[in-house]
C-alpha cells in the first residue's frame, strides 16, 4: 500500500514538529546514538529499493 504524496509530506511535517517539541522541552536525547542511526538508515537506504 502507497501513501499519496500530500499524505508523506503531512507525515514529514508532523515528525518536524515531535522532534522540535521534544528539544524545546528539555527532553534528554542521546548523542552517542547518532552514528548508528545514521549508519541504520544508510543501510536501509541502499536495500529497501529491493524489498519493495
Amino acid at each position: 500500500m502507497r501513501l499519496p504524496y500530500s499524505t508523506l509530506r503531512r507525515l514529514a511535517l508532523l515528525d518536524v514538529v515531535y522532534v522540535v517539541g521534544l528539544f524545546s522541552r528539555g527532553v534528554a536525547v542521546d548523542l552517542t546514538l547518532l552514528p548508528s542511526i545514521y549508519t541504520g538508515g544508510f543501510v536501509a537506504a541502499i536495500v529497501a529499493p529491493y524489498l519493495v
